[in-house]
């Protein structure tokens, strides 16, 4: 398990940014429909990071704000959605974003 000053950097990015629909499936997975991944896995989300112009965490399964259903997109299309509708959460430097696009199911004590 991680430092505990690492799970609260975590949680507090993932609270401060709770307004976006694919943070709130990942605070509260329960409340939201969840895609087979295979292999007996199951999720609500999927997230990939960007490093460059700029440095953002995104989506790569976003949800239907009219249907509710989850759809999986490729990456190209993942990034230009989130740049189109904002949902991403931005970071200052390159290696934060890749940090926590590997770091945040460390929360729950999990990684992929």
């Amino acid at each position: 398990m991680p430092p505990e000053s690492t799970i609260d950097k975590l949680v507090g990015i993932l609270n401060d940014n709770k307004h976006l629909n694919f943070v709130q499936r990942i605070l509260d997975p329960g409340q939201y429909p969840s895609m087979d991944f295979g292999h007996g896995r199951w999720g609500t989300h999927r997230m990939a990071y960007s490093t460059g112009t700029p440095n953002i965490v995104y989506p790569t399964i976003v949800q239907d704000p009219i249907s509710g259903n989850l759809k999986q997109l490729n990456d190209d299309e993942a990034v230009d959605y989130a740049k189109k509708t904002g949902e991403f959460i931005p970071f200052d430097k390159p290696e934060d974003a890749a940090w926590f696009g590997r770091s945040y199911k460390k929360v729950w004590g999990g990684e992929w």
